[in-house]
């Protein structure tokens, strides 16, 4: 019955031109309230959408796999809190703890829904998840990272610059 009324109002918010309008207000407090937790933002399976410090969805997470905007493209991949870069020499970019996606000063650059201990967040604006890309996740590189203290400061980097593109 849930995913049917996410499915009536994922519909009712779509143009015809493909395009997406934002999911009425409405509908963002009551999945909050129903679901706590970090994957607040379910449509159709396990993704979960990622904030810019605006509140704006920059991106998505499934399986572990950061994907852009459009869910076409695999960015990186988090192995427990460590955030890598995808493909190539898998880059370490910084840490997803407590739903922030920390740069390596430790300051916030991203977060999910349910995130904690960190910068202030606005209220975030939802849109219906992607299709996405099948990927593989990578192996982990093996090395010893020295965890930075957590600020409660927004870092200068985009999510671009984050992620490395």
């Amino acid at each position: 019955m849930r995913y049917l009324i996410i499915l009536a109002v994922t519909a009712a918010c779509l143009n015809f031109n493909k395009t997406f309008k934002h999911l009425p207000t409405w509908y963002t407090h009551a999945t909050g309230m129903a679901n706590a937790g970090l994957a607040t933002t379910k449509f159709s399976g396990d993704e979960i959408a990622v904030y810019n410090k605006a509140g704006v969805v920059i991106g998505w997470i499934q399986n572990s796999i950061i994907f852009n905007y459009e869910g076409s493209k695999a960015l990186a991949f988090i192995d427990k809190q460590d955030v890598f870069a995808f493909g190539g020499n898998n880059t370490y970019l910084g840490r997803f703890h407590n739903g922030f996606f920390r740069d390596k000063a430790g300051n916030a650059v991203a977060w999910v829904r349910g995130a904690s201990d960190g910068p202030i967040t606005l209220p975030p604006l939802d849109r219906v998840a992607p299709i996405f890309m099948p990927v593989i996740k990578p192996i982990t590189p093996i090395i010893v990272t020295i965890t930075p203290i957590e600020t409660y400061s927004w870092s200068n980097l985009s999510w671009a610059d984050f992620m490395g593109q």
